[in-house]
């Protein structure tokens, strides 16, 4: 799995491409990387281009690890905003299935919003805009 970033200040965000094929450990390490970073720097929302990741092996177990790994680090992003751009229809799928399952464990944050989209332009428009 592979991951490029780029923080922007300015904007109070991050872009984060992903790709190869998911793993859990592989993405715990960088996203608590990603998250020590971002503390201290005011940046609360994010943009996960998932477009070229392969989600196949993802299961409802792995979404639920997800969960514990991101209620750890929200308190830091109130009023923030995520989006998701996946690019087919299994992706959107467990994508819609883990903001489901978030939502119901109270992970987000007071005015933490999300979205899921398959449109790269729309999510960038939505965190940046």
């Amino acid at each position: 799995m592979q991951f490029e970033y780029k923080l922007n200040r300015d904007k109070k965000n991050v872009i984060v491409k992903m790709s190869g094929e998911f793993d859990l450990d592989e993405y715990s390490i960088f996203y608590k990387e990603l998250m020590t970073e971002m503390k201290g720097k005011g940046i609360i929302s994010m943009l996960w281009d998932a477009r070229k990741l392969d989600v196949r092996n993802v299961s409802t177990s792995h979404i639920e690890k997800l969960i514990i790994i991101f209620k750890k680090w929200s308190s830091f992003r109130e009023g923030g905003k995520t989006a998701w751009v996946v690019d087919d229809s299994f992706s959107f799928g467990m994508s819609r299935m883990f903001e489901n399952m978030a939502g119901v464990k109270d992970l987000y944050p007071q005015g933490f919003s999300i979205k899921i989209t398959m449109n790269y332009e729309e999510a960038e428009e939505w965190i940046c805009g």
